[in-house]
């Protein structure tokens, strides 16, 4: 398929992710909100040394309002891919940095820890 861009769109209840190429969609693939943000990624949260108060939070709540919090995240633009590396968003409201492959997030990065 050679060079191509991907497009995320985030609705109510699932994803839509687009490979385009030259304005040409290439490939859609719908994905759920568990997968893009899986348990695992929601259990290293846990493991920052100094939690935003809010998130901290959330993650008392459990793992299901937590990845509503990073769903109204997403939906809201709050997540930034870095210029110079889109495999690497920001989720911009408390400068952590996610990794993120074809289906979604994969890990915080090591200097969130």
């Amino acid at each position: 398929m050679g060079n191509y861009d991907v497009v995320y769109q985030f609705f109510d209840e699932f994803i839509i992710k687009l490979m385009v190429q030259d304005n040409i969609v290439l490939k859609i693939k719908s994905l759920t909100y568990d997968e893009f943000a899986p348990k695992e990624l929601i259990q290293q949260f846990k493991f920052l040394s100094d939690p935003p108060h809010r998130l901290e939070r959330y993650l008392k709540l459990g793992d299901e309002r937590f990845r509503f919090e990073i769903k109204e995240a997403l939906q809201s633009n709050q997540f930034v891919p870095l210029i110079t590396n889109s495999q690497v968003w920001i989720w911009s409201e408390y400068d952590i940095r996610l990794a993120i492959n074809s289906d979604g997030f994969t890990h915080l990065l090591l200097d969130n820890l």
